[in-house]
């Protein structure tokens, strides 16, 4: 009896394996990927994002969130202008939509507007004595635009960086430095160690340079790059800019460039900064507020 009872058991056992689900459950559809950002202008933020992974063949489209107002768009849309934004950060959220309504976790970025100058200013390289040209620029303020300007005390209160390249006496390669290299109580500019090959500012970041990269004080001349700077503003503050630098050529002492400018007029505000919302449950469309919503 009890050996007839252990078979079946081990019949049971093995009927139970064989009824067992095989097939494992469908991809999830993940958040849009490679999220990025770029300060248009004063009220414009602009994003770019790559499909998400997963199930494509339901996705419907993305829903973009800025604060409490929402847009829908088609999936083959990849890039959203947020216009009419007010100064300061603002976090923006990006899902991918099923064609059944439902949405993914959020793509999070945190991003906000800048002053955008494309008119470019033409810095001369330094001459020692040389009160005439205009080897500086003052990237601006919360109040004041940014503007090319000869080295003088007069203009000391404005200069943030200079063009040098040798003094005007022996040829050195192109730097851009920290005015506070001429006299140490003029403005002290940091340049960030991150820079990027571009030939203009319209350049999407997943994250702008961290605080912790504004360490050098001096920074060698690349055509066409992007750097990232950080400036006395008014009353002694910080303000953040992204200086785009194109050689315009000539030979020494009288090299130049010209420099574009996106200027950061919130005080103390990196441009943005990136952060993930993991966790964040796909909802139906009807339960997160009307689409075509603009902020």
């Amino acid at each position: 009896m009890r050996k007839q009872l252990c078979l079946l058991l081990v019949l049971a056992l093995v009927g139970c394996g064989e009824n067992e689900e095989t097939t494992s459950p469908s991809t999830k559809l993940g958040p849009p990927e490679n999220l990025k950002a770029l300060s248009v202008n004063g009220s414009t933020v602009g994003l770019q994002w790559s499909p998400p992974g997963g199930e494509l063949d339901s996705l419907g489209g993305y829903v973009v969130q800025i604060g409490n107002a929402r847009d829908t768009l088609a999936k083959t849309i990849l890039s959203y202008a947020a216009d009419s934004l007010t100064p300061g950060e603002k976090t923006f959220t990006v899902y991918s939509r099923r064609v059944s309504g439902g949405l993914s976790d959020g793509a999070v970025i945190k991003w906000g507007p800048a002053a955008r100058f494309d008119s470019p200013y033409v810095v001369s390289e330094y001459r020692t004595n040389v009160t005439t040209v205009e080897s500086a620029l003052d990237a601006g303020t919360a109040t004041l635009d940014p503007a090319a300007m000869s080295i003088n005390s007069t203009n000391a209160p404005r200069m943030d960086i200079y063009l040098f390249g040798g003094n005007g006496a022996v040829e050195e390669a192109l730097q851009l430095q920290s005015t506070s290299r001429l006299a140490s109580v003029w403005n002290a500019t940091l340049f960030s160690t991150v820079t990027h090959a571009s030939t203009g500012l319209d350049f999407y970041l997943a994250s702008f340079p961290a605080a912790s990269t504004f360490t050098l004080e001096t920074i060698p001349v690349t055509d066409n790059t992007i750097y990232y700077i950080k400036v006395v503003g008014d009353g002694g503050s910080t303000n953040y800019a992204r200086i785009h630098v194109h050689l315009r050529g000539g030979s020494f002492p009288n090299r130049a460039v010209e420099m574009k400018v996106s200027l950061q007029r919130t005080s103390g505000l990196l441009f943005a900064s990136r952060q993930h919302a993991p966790g964040f449950a796909g909802l139906p469309l009807a339960l997160i507020g009307h689409p075509g919503m603009r902020p």
